[in-house]
């Protein structure tokens, strides 16, 4: 496995070699499996030290690492690969990771048997918060498309995005949803294309 970080890791001063899409793919994919591989073997890689959960995991941020480089390189990732990175970014479904979350938001235990506690939490508890400006990121590259809150009815084409990028989106959507109701503007409606 330390092999296939020798290529986007060499010095600058020798001539680094830049990341292509192949490459991109493959080390992202790479980053992928073994994130959940250490999520299924319960390896801590969410910290609270910001005061909020985020994923601490070296998976995820060798994957954050490659995307970008590949980006700094002139080169667009695909959406398999942006979804792969997404992949990195979502919390374990895990009971003690979710009472941990409960516990370091100060709500008290009745509280947390509510169905809608994850509201609560930035991302809704599903995806570390860097998701989401990884989203409008690819969005502003054209990787994806970019919500549009002036249109109604919002419209999510689902049939090119992956599991990832979906999930990711439509906590998004919702996110802005929720800011502009608490806000008293007027909550737009969902309509979601064939997936």
């Amino acid at each position: 496995m330390k092999l296939s970080w020798v290529l986007p890791c060499f010095p600058k001063q020798k001539g680094r070699i830049l990341p292509n899409l192949i490459i991109c793919r493959c080390l992202t994919g790479l980053c992928l499996r073994s994130y959940l591989k250490a999520c299924s073997r319960g390896e801590p890689i969410v910290s609270f030290n910001s005061g909020k959960p985020q994923i601490d995991s070296i998976w995820t941020s060798r994957a954050i690492m490659v995307y970008h480089e590949t980006i700094s390189s002139g080169v667009i990732p695909t959406i398999e690969v942006f979804s792969q990175v997404l992949g990195c970014l979502q919390f374990p479904h895990d009971s003690v990771l979710r009472n941990r979350f409960i516990e370091n938001l100060g709500i008290n235990s009745d509280a947390s048997r509510c169905s809608n506690i994850f509201l609560y939490l930035h991302g809704f508890g599903e995806y570390d918060t860097r998701s989401f400006s990884m989203l409008e990121e690819a969005a502003s590259l054209q990787v994806v498309q970019r919500a549009s809150f002036k249109e109604s009815p919002i419209v999510l084409d689902a049939r090119k995005l992956l599991k990832h990028t979906v999930e990711v989106y439509i906590l998004m959507i919702l996110k802005g949803l929720r800011h502009r109701l608490a806000a008293g503007i007027h909550v737009l409606f969902l309509l979601f294309v064939h997936f």
